[in-house]
């Protein structure tokens, strides 16, 4: 018998700090990738040596300058792959690119541990600058939106995820998602996540609507997600980062509350901005992202 080699991928990606707007309903980012799988998943991947991987990321905006995915063995680099400007691997959104499994002698590497780091660069911008369209990004209208909040967990599979509270039903709820009352469900670059975008009768919740239902979310450091209900007196309840209804759980009610809510204001729009002066998706430091395990037998 074959003895099997465990290849370790640890994914992980240079990043910048993603950030929310707190009194409007904006968000602000440099470029970065999220969203990262090799051959379709995030663990219990298996190949054999000199197999092509299949390596899958979300970019939030184009990497004008082109991304870098390179592949690591500790501190060492084996291998290193560039996708310019205007192709896959630098589009926004989803891209799919391909690694033949070999060295740079192209042979097949051996088992061990390995990291693949997706680093895009962007020539960057003088002023904040708006990357999303408000006609052309399908996704970015809320009917009444409320509340804004993006997954900054760089060790979570949801992490780049933003999450936007509406708590009004628009006219079209059956075909437009911002129409619904909710919690909209979307990617870095706004398209729509894994699960229906819209949490509507399926985050095991009543939202009241009226404007004010849900109100605020956040997402805290653990990926929970903290959504309050101020039609019922800003009753706090927290999901998980699917907002699944098994994973609803009260956690302030409203004899809790010790101080009154704000008076609600409106906020509809929620465009999402690029800091000035952003050359590259890289960090001083490498933050790790999703992990997953390839096993190689030989």
């Amino acid at each position: 018998m074959k003895p099997i080699r465990k290849l370790a991928w640890i994914l992980s990606s240079w990043i910048f700090l993603l950030t929310t707007i707190a009194s409007a309903p904006n968000a602000l980012a440099n470029i970065y990738a999220t969203n990262i799988r090799i051959n379709g998943g995030t663990t219990n991947v298996a190949a054999s040596p000199g197999d092509a991987i299949r390596i899958t990321f979300v970019l939030n905006e184009p990497a004008s300058l082109g991304t870098t995915v390179q592949v690591h063995s500790g501190a060492s680099t084996v291998t290193t792959l560039f996708f310019p400007a205007e192709t896959q691997g630098a589009l926004r959104g989803l891209n799919e690119v391909t690694w033949d499994g070999l060295g740079p002698t192209g042979q097949p590497i051996p088992g061990g541990t390995y990291s693949v780091a997706v680093v895009p660069a962007t020539s960057g911008y003088t002023n904040w600058t708006q990357i999303t369209s408000d006609t052309g990004d399908p996704y970015t209208r809320a009917y009444g939106g409320r509340g804004i909040a993006v997954d900054r967990n760089v060790s979570s599979l949801y992490f780049g995820r933003v999450l936007v509270a509406n708590s009004s039903q628009g006219p079209d709820p059956s075909m437009t998602p911002g129409d619904t009352v909710g919690i909209l469900r979307l990617n870095s670059d706004t398209s729509g996540a894994e699960e229906v975008i819209s949490s509507a009768d399926l985050d095991g919740y009543e939202w009241l609507g009226g404007d004010v239902s849900p109100w605020k979310l956040e997402v805290a450091a653990d990926d929970y997600v903290y959504i309050t209900d101020l039609a019922r007196g800003g009753l706090v309840n927290r999901w998980d980062p699917t907002i699944s209804s098994n994973s609803l759980v009260p956690v302030l009610r409203r004899a809790d509350l010790q101080s009154q809510v704000p008076a609600p204001t409106s906020n509809s729009g929620w465009p999402i901005q690029t800091r000035p002066g952003c050359s590259s998706g890289r960090s001083p430091q490498p933050l790790f992202a999703p992990r997953t395990t390839l096993a190689l037998s030989s």
